[in-house]
């Protein structure tokens, strides 16, 4: 078949640059497959982010600019001319492919190909247009989608969702007709098996930015607080990407002036092999992304999956995670690592993690077993089995 894979964001990175291209390696080795972005990306540096070589697959930059999300009512009207153009030529070039596989953004494309499928990475939820603290703006964006998400989402032939809590809170708000299936992120497994040798290390790892799904340093530094107050001692370790802007800027200072006086290390844009050093060591990992939020009504305030966390439990860390968003699916209380809902629970399992080696040892050695069912591999099979499926559906169309 010849295939379109489309991501409005290749430009930047993030988890779900890596899943689009992961998805795009992999379809190259049996498909004709077009990787279509806006924006310039120089050559190689797409390959080199994602650590791998693209194969077969083209890059094609389309001409539409790249939709940057707005902060004022301005940037609101000219974010709206810039998607409209983006639409209108990703739904001309898509009509030459038999499948078009596209990222969800805000209102997906609705692609003229012959077959269609939507990656959701988030869940988005239904407005609460009732909600008397709502300005203008945030009305008018929840009248567009009241009209238009539920509506990009039956037109589409399949849904592939990054999480069984993705596709739970979409289908909650949404109720979509249309098929769905579960592809989990696909995550670089350690090179070499863990090692026993941990330091009393508590390591988390996200960007740094606040609203949505933030990662909630505050509330770790303040129960980092309260676990040296119990006499242990440990180092805390808060990593993460960091835009060169203003408002992220003044986040991190503010972080780093919150944990004066305690062995906490705030790192802005680790490099890669740092980062990997640092799994190596932590004995613990810390996730608390949707802390103090309600799940129910607003789902996009959680992690969807948690690709860091299976990171830090394929180098044997021993995840100590919050049991909201797709965390749980991730991580099987007692068995390969701890949940938890208050702050209390969070200290007091990271303090059981630190002081009994035995615990600490069985359940890393658990994490990183689990860890191998969100491989490379395990994803590419699970997208070619979706694949497959559409395409003999389209084979027995076109004989009928």
């Amino acid at each position: 078949m010849k295939i379109a894979v489309f991501s409005p964001y290749l430009f930047a990175w993030g988890g779900g640059e890596r899943y689009v291209g992961t998805l795009a390696a992999a379809l190259s080795e049996r498909h004709q497959v077009d990787l279509l972005h806006v924006g310039l990306i120089p050559g190689g540096e797409f390959e080199r982010r994602l650590g791998f070589d693209l194969g077969d697959t083209r890059l094609r930059r389309l001409q539409a600019r790249p939709v940057l999300m707005p902060r004022s009512l301005r940037e609101r009207l000219l974010y709206g001319q810039t998607m409209r153009e983006m639409h209108a030529e990703v739904r001309r070039v898509s009509a030459g492919y038999d499948l078009f596989i596209g990222l969800d953004h805000d209102i997906p494309v609705l692609p003229r190909s012959r077959r269609k499928v939507l990656l959701v990475q988030r869940p988005v939820p239904r407005p609460l247009m009732a909600d008397a603290r709502l300005g203008l703006v945030p009305r008018l964006e929840g009248v567009r989608r009241l009209l238009w998400y539920r509506r990009r989402l039956e037109a589409h032939d399949l849904l592939v969702y990054n999480s069984e809590f993705t596709r739970s809170a979409t289908e909650s708000h949404w109720h979509p007709g249309t098929p769905g299936v579960v592809v989990h992120p696909p995550v670089e497994m350690a090179s070499s098996a863990p090692s026993g040798a941990k330091e009393a290390l508590i390591l988390s790892v996200g960007r740094f930015f606040l609203g949505a799904h933030n990662k909630k340093r505050s509330m770790m530094i303040e129960a980092f607080r309260r676990l040296m107050q119990g006499g242990l001692t440990a180092r805390l370790c808060l990593v993460g990407g960091a835009v060169d802007a203003p408002e992220v800027k003044a986040y991190v200072a503010g972080l780093r002036a919150e944990a004066a006086g305690l062995p906490v290390e705030v790192h802005e844009n680790l490099p890669c092999d740092e980062l990997l050093k640092l799994y190596r060591r932590a004995a613990v990992y810390w996730h608390a992304a949707g802390f103090g939020e309600n799940e129910r009504a607003s789902p996009d305030r959680m992690e969807h999956f948690g690709i860091s966390t299976v990171e830090a439990m394929a180098h044997g860390c021993v995840p100590v995670v919050i049991a909201r968003g797709g965390q749980p699916e991730i991580v099987e209380h007692g068995v390969d690592g701890l949940l938890w809902e208050t702050r209390e629970a969070l200290v007091d399992g990271t303090r059981r993690v630190l002081r009994d080696i035995v615990l600490a040892r069985r359940l890393g050695a658990a994490a990183a077993l689990k860890a191998c069912r969100f491989s490379r591999a395990q994803f590419e099979a699970r997208v070619h089995g979706f694949v497959s499926r559409l395409g003999r559906s389209a084979a027995e169309e076109a004989a009928a």
